[in-house]
């Protein structure tokens, strides 16, 4: 059985776009930075929803609770999908370039 994926194919799409970036600050050692700005973007592009009452209740009344649980959710699954797909695509680019 496999996992919901947690985003549509839009957002796949677009994160797919940034694995030549990510690769080159992993070389360049500047993945902070790339994930600050690969964050921001998405963010703009993707922006959270506004949070439900019943979310609002579930945090003791505290919005921006919610809304911060949201911000860390997005870094919680953007940074593990950028490192294993990108890793993914780099060996499946290195086996094709072995059997050429």
């Amino acid at each position: 059985m496999t996992r919901k994926m947690w985003t549509t194919n839009d957002q796949r799409a677009w994160l797919t776009a940034q694995s030549d970036a990510f690769a080159e600050a992993e070389v360049n050692n500047t993945r902070k930075a790339f994930f600050d700005s690969i964050l921001k973007g998405w963010s703009e592009k993707y922006p959270n929803p506004d949070p439900t009452p019943k979310e609002i209740q579930d945090a003791g009344g505290k919005e921006q609770a919610v809304r911060y649980n949201l911000k860390n959710q997005e870094k919680v699954n953007v940074q593990p999908y950028m490192t294993l797909h990108v890793n993914d695509l780099q060996r499946v680019t290195e086996n094709q370039s072995l059997v050429s």
